[in-house]
């Protein structure tokens, strides 16, 4: 097992060196992304709380202990302070580590070309990926758990030693982020789908050791969890519905997962995607071993199987989590890129099939890279305008504000950047990814505390209840200030 392991391990090693400088696009791409995100030194959701506080909370909130090992490592004690650039910049080497892992498993004796590397990229950088990044303390364990997902998969020559790292990985991958739960399966899949079409071939023992070693690793994570003195804070969450409603459950959690990632998405994406799987449909058919009508059905269930159970754990889930969070929905970026490595390591004898694959595969790269700039922009521009908005109002609050009145009644916090609004009618997926500044909410409230040095305690409130018993202190042209029975209320326009 050793000379297997020392073996696999120098095979890597020549890879990479034969491959060095294109491997080196795929860092480059990860660090312009990451250090862009970095420099918008925007406090996204639990950052702030981490910013001003200090806390971790990664084990005692999901159960996630390698996270909490990792930030401690990282920030060399308990007490967390903010990471600067730190954290983004080790989320590029680990991501660029990933893609290197990815392109090797599946194209282990392939040149690697620009396009190819750049299309391993979109593991990191898809859209959905983008939200993971912008936390500035969580994203190197984020992105550690797409590592150890794909990780195993070197060792898929030899059986003994992909199952150990298997379970290992499984469960180092639940410690650090659970929506990578799906990428597994998508290597298995798409392993087992390659070696189907162009060897004619199921290897059924290798799909066997991969379903036990999955579950082998969820259930040490399971036990994990069921030994602590406390469950995790969000556990209710995780809950698993009764067999007889997991069906109807699991049904309704693919179509969800599925129609609000394409409602989340750009035209220009789609069609682009489209092409592309045509042109990988075409590829595939023309070049497989096996009868055309037979390669045409392996590929229509690798590729519906893998965009379904790219959603992973999530999709037995009663909690429809797609809903709640763009960072729910990655794992069917992940499969894009695998889905694009894998048309474009597929070599065509028509070398006009060979450009349009490149073509329209750079194309959606190009795009899916402009968007996490677009979206850098308006975190910028989202947080100049709330903290601009936040100094206005804290200034009005000032007059009116003590220590034993700290409770501020508000119909909503401050308005949003002109910039955010246009953004988001072309790009839905925006408004999904970067906070409203007019929530009221604990992250919100935080952000303005810290802005202000005040401790006001924000409660969200009706405005059409305004009435003449409601006396008014100030008015301005963006928020009306009032007194009734000496609690303050606002009402921004």
């Amino acid at each position: 097992m050793i000379e297997e392991f020392l073996g696999v391990f120098n095979n890597l090693k020549g890879y990479i060196k034969r491959n060095k400088f294109v491997l080196s696009l795929i860092l480059g791409v990860y660090l312009l992304v990451n250090i862009n995100i970095s420099l918008a030194e925007y406090p996204y959701i639990d950052d702030i709380g981490r910013q001003v506080l200090g806390y971790t909370g990664f084990s005692e909130h999901y159960s996630r202990y390698l996270s909490e090992f990792s930030a401690r490592l990282i920030q060399g004690g308990t007490h967390l302070t903010d990471p600067g650039l730190t954290t983004n910049i080790i989320s590029a080497f680990i991501l660029t580590f990933a893609s290197t892992i990815l392109l090797f498993v599946l194209f282990p004796s392939k040149k690697v070309t620009p396009v190819l590397a750049l299309a391993s990229t979109v593991i990191g950088i898809n859209p959905w990926f983008l939200e993971p990044l912008s936390f500035r303390f969580d994203n190197p364990f984020m992105s550690l758990s797409i590592l150890v997902s794909i990780l195993p998969f070197i060792f898929w020559e030899s059986r003994k030693l992909f199952s150990i790292c298997s379970v290992v990985c499984i469960y180092l991958m639940c410690n650090s982020y659970q929506a990578s739960s799906g990428i597994y399966i998508l290597m298995t899949l798409t392993l087992l789908f390659l070696e189907v079409v162009y060897s004619g071939k199921l290897n059924i023992k290798s799909l066997v050791c991969s379903i036990l070693s999955y579950v082998g690793g969820m259930v040490l994570y399971k036990i994990q969890i069921t030994i602590k003195p406390k469950p995790p804070i969000f556990a209710d969450q995780g809950n698993i519905p009764s067999l007889l409603h997991l069906p109807s459950i699991m049904l309704a959690n693919a179509k969800g997962y599925l129609k609000n990632i394409y409602l989340q998405s750009t035209k220009v994406w789609i069609l682009l995607f489209l092409v592309i799987l045509i042109l990988l449909v075409f590829n595939i058919i023309t070049s497989s071993k096996q009868k055309k009508i037979v390669a045409l059905a392996f590929t229509f269930a690798w590729l519906g199987l893998g965009s379904i159970l790219s959603y992973g754990s999530y999709l037995i889930l009663s909690e429809q989590f797609y809903l709640l969070r763009p960072r729910y929905e990655y794992g069917l970026g992940v499969f894009s890129s695998i889905v694009l490595v894998v048309s474009l390591g597929i070599t065509n004898r028509n070398q006009i099939i060979n450009v349009l694959k490149s073509v329209f595969s750079s194309l959606l790269i190009f795009y899916f890279l402009a968007f996490s700039f677009i979206y850098v922009s308006n975190l910028k521009q989202q947080n100049n305008t709330f903290e601009v908005q936040s100094a206005m109002l804290g200034n009005s609050l000032n007059k009116y504000l003590n220590d034993k009145n700290n409770v501020v009644n508000i119909n909503r916090f401050v308005a949003n950047s002109p910039i955010y609004e246009n953004a988001t009618s072309v790009y839905p997926m925006i408004s999904s990814l970067i906070m409203p500044n007019t929530n009221v909410s604990w992250d919100m409230t935080m952000r303005f505390n810290a802005i202000t040095k005040f401790n006001v305690d924000f409660k969200p409130f009706d405005a059409t209840t305004v009435n003449s018993e409601y006396k008014q202190l100030e008015t301005t042209k963006m928020y009306d200030v009032y007194t009734k029975d000496n609690e303050l209320f606002v009402v921004m326009k």
